[in-house]
């Protein structure tokens, strides 16, 4: 028998370590849970670059896009989404206001519905990962496996007032309720919504029409009041807003100052405006005291025309006015809108089959506020994205979105040869060979404008873009991370925390060190070396920036092998700077996931 060497025997202790902590994991949440799904798990076998390893994301500068527009940027992770979504648990965790994804139906059929799992028990007959077909009699356990690690990795991103919708059809919606009741908690399903997803007629093998899908919404706790929920204003009252100044409020109409009952002597007065015009007081009287007018018109909200003073009333400012949104969706466009929207970017090639419409994926976002985090890592073509993008525009938010899409291949090999998959043929004709290429030109066009199929320019929306990808350093897993894989992730880290601090833009960086920025004069500094030789250099940079900066802390990570307090001597003058240290706060997230 060979005997192992101390690194393989070293390996086998870590696997059998695992195996116990798994069991450990599981034996404890069968004595918590009350309630839940029980499925045969099936093991997901990932990338071989990938195990072992750390995630991390890099930054693919070229697909950048940039408008000083003063409008959001958004994010495009190209990766796996358990690998992305790990990232994320260390950039965002509980800074997500919304997720929104569309997985995978199940269906288990041959027109694009097929779910393609990789499983570890086949990696050698199926290296791609096999299609989990009707008949697989682990086809359901197969899907709530792959769900679940997702799931429960998404959980922890949002807010504790934040949102879970899912788009979902038949052959999984009742697992998918019982797995999210079991994961976010039964208290938390907020409603579940039936979408009217087409009209036709057509039949299927049982004779039945299939016109309807779903979307399980899900809160993160009870901190998130959702009932009543709103949506904005019914159509006939959004035609009231006809106005708009384009000076970022948004659309408004007009509503008479005149006092509608018994004047009073406060409100009787001759108003008299910024130019000197004298505004006669109404029979009635004003609705407001004279000093309160004057504010409006200091703030621009009065209109200085006509026969009668009017003020304008925004759109914006109406939070929870309108429609409640009722359980059946029937009143939005269906599933063949979705195929016409993108076929308009296209120029009238269908080179994505049934993406869902934007204005379902509108409906959900607009649940939260308008200032809110949108998460998806089922994005596809991209069609959150766009639906954020176009929801900014109409109402003047600033919403940031975040997509997550896999390299998903387009092709299959045959005979050496590269050849189109079912129901890619037009997008790998039209030069598209990743799924994510898709993604990624659908929202440039959207916000660097296009071409439609009738030869008519269409202006851009704006907004701007990071492109990163998932990607993996050192030679250990987290838990078992040596000295020099944590000096390889703090090299490698600067997309992470830049991400995390929410400044996205590279200024400088060396060998030795990395400055991020955004442009309302936020930083990021990052030491990632060992060699501190250029530390002075370093702060010397951030004192610069401090100056730009006097609303704003800098934060300043250092390589170290604890907290960074080693480096607090060298800012304790410098009240707006705050040290933080890296890699251990990134390896202990990842520790925990594990």
């Amino acid at each position: 028998m060979t005997s192992l060497t101390e690194e393989q025997y070293q390996t086998k202790i870590r696997e059998l370590e695992k195996e116990v902590k798994k069991l450990n994991l599981i034996i404890q949440k069968d004595s918590k849970t009350k309630y839940g799904l029980r499925w045969i798990d099936v093991p997901e076998a990932f990338e071989k670059d990938s195990e072992n390893k750390i995630p991390i994301l890099e930054e693919a500068k070229d697909k950048a896009i940039k408008n000083d527009d003063g409008k959001p940027t958004h994010i495009l992770i190209e990766g796996d989404n358990y690998h992305a979504l790990k990232c994320l648990n260390y950039t965002h965790k509980g800074k997500i206001d919304v997720i929104y994804i569309d997985p995978p139906y199940n269906t288990g059929d041959k027109k694009g519905g097929k779910f393609v799992y990789k499983d570890s028990r086949f990696l050698n007959e199926f290296p791609n990962g096999r299609a989990i077909l009707k008949d697989d009699p682990l086809r359901h356990s197969t899907w709530l496996s792959f769900m679940t690690k997702r799931l429960e990795l998404a959980r922890n991103l949002l807010k504790e007032t934040g949102i879970l919708c899912v788009s979902i059809d038949d052959y999984e919606q009742a697992n998918l309720k019982l797995l999210c009741n079991q994961i976010f908690g039964e208290s938390n399903f907020v409603n579940q919504f039936i979408w009217k997803r087409n009209s036709s007629g057509k039949t299927e093998v049982d004779k039945f029409t299939v016109n309807t899908e779903y979307v399980l919404l899900y809160r993160k706790s009870e901190q998130c009041k959702l009932s009543p929920a709103y949506k904005p204003l019914a159509e006939a009252s959004l035609k009231l807003y006809k106005f708009d100044d384009n000076d970022g409020r948004g659309k408004y109409q007009t509503v008479s100052l005149q006092k509608p009952k018994d004047p009073g002597p406060e409100t009787t007065y001759d108003y008299i405006d910024n130019n000197g015009k004298t505004w006669k007081c109404p029979a009635k009287g004003w609705r407001m005291i004279y000093s309160k007018i004057k504010e409006l018109e200091n703030d621009n909200r009065l209109v200085l025309t006509g026969s009668t003073l009017r003020v304008k009333d925004y759109w914006n400012e109406r939070e929870n006015e309108g429609k409640r949104i009722d359980t059946l969706w029937d009143d939005l466009p269906e599933n063949s809108a979705g195929t016409s929207q993108l076929a308009e970017l296209f120029n009238d090639k269908v080179i994505f089959s049934n993406p869902k419409p934007t204005d379902l994926i509108k409906r959900c976002i607009q649940i939260a506020n308008k200032d809110c985090i949108v998460l998806d890592f089922f994005a596809g073509s991209g069609t959150t994205l766009q639906s954020t993008i176009k929801l900014n525009q109409e109402d003047s938010g600033k919403r940031q979105c975040i997509i997550v899409q896999t390299k998903e291949t387009l092709f299959e090999i045959e005979n050496g040869k590269e050849i189109p998959k079912e129901g890619a043929k037009i997008a790998f004709e039209e030069g598209y060979r990743y799924i994510s290429e898709i993604t990624y030109e659908r929202n440039r066009r959207v916000m660097q404008g296009y071409t439609n199929p009738k030869g008519e320019k269409i202006e851009g929306l704006g907004n701007s873009l990071k492109y990163y990808r998932t990607a993996f350093v050192g030679e250990n897993e987290a838990e078992y991370a040596t000295d020099k894989d944590k000096i390889i992730l703090s090299k490698k880290a600067g997309c992470l925390l830049s991400m995390a601090e929410n400044t996205l833009e590279e200024y400088i960086s060396t060998d030795r060190y990395q400055i991020f920025g955004d442009d309302k004069n936020s930083f990021t500094g990052i030491y990632f070396s060992a060699n501190a030789d250029k530390i002075s250099e370093f702060t010397a940079k951030l004192e610069q920036l401090r100056n730009l900066s006097s609303l704003n802390v800098i934060n300043a990570y250092f390589f170290s092998s604890g907290d960074g307090t080693e480096f607090s001597d060298e800012f304790e003058s410098r009240k707006n700077i705050k040290i933080k240290s890296i890699p251990e706060p990134i390896l202990e997230v990842y520790r925990r996931l594990n």
